[in-house]
């Protein structure tokens, strides 16, 4: 039996449900395929980064102004790399789930207007094997896009939890990634 002290997650990767532990500051990480999820509340949003030695550090707490909390609700962390930070969210119209992603660096123009550049080119794709842009905009001088969310984790997460695919189904993933493309 667990203690009320520690409270279970589920992985928004595997689905497995798991024990917090109660050292944890603000990234909890599964132990089956290390998917994340973030403590914290759903006023704010938590900016990470991941480094060269694959920890993820905090790099800004955001409170969440009314405009945006007002179309989008943020329920967890999908995702960190270098430069941004990925949340599952839910649009408070109709409950459709989106990838919201925010820059982590407000400061450097060169990542800036990459990520602008970035969101202009999404914004013009249309295709069945590409993400659909359904939103951009700024907080606190940190911008986002919202995409559309595709549920089922990362080709990463697949092959870590299930390791080596089939050849006949690498094919097919590549061939999807290719018409994307």
């Amino acid at each position: 039996p667990r203690s009320s002290a520690m409270p279970l997650e589920r992985c928004p990767l595997c689905h497995s449900e798991f024990v917090v532990p109660a050292n944890v500051e603000f990234l909890i990480h599964c132990p089956r395929c290390a998917g994340s999820a973030l403590a914290g509340d759903a006023n704010s949003v938590t900016l990470l980064a991941r480094q060269d030695d694959d920890t993820t550090t905090q790099v800004a707490q955001l409170p969440l102004p009314a405009q945006f909390a007002a179309r989008y609700e943020t329920e967890r962390v999908l995702g960190a790399g270098a430069s941004g930070t990925v949340y599952l969210a839910h649009q408070r119209s109709d409950r459709t789930p989106v990838a919201v992603k925010f820059l982590n660096d407000r400061h450097v123009p060169l990542r800036r207007a990459r990520f602008q550049r970035e969101i202009a080119l999404m914004s013009k794709l249309d295709h069945p094997n590409v993400v659909a842009v359904r939103d951009s905009g700024d907080v606190e001088g940190y911008p986002y896009l919202v995409c559309e969310y595709l549920d089922g984790g990362t080709l990463a997460g697949r092959i870590k939890a299930h390791g080596r695919l089939p050849p006949s189904e690498s094919l097919r993933i590549m061939r999807d990634i290719l018409k994307g493309l």
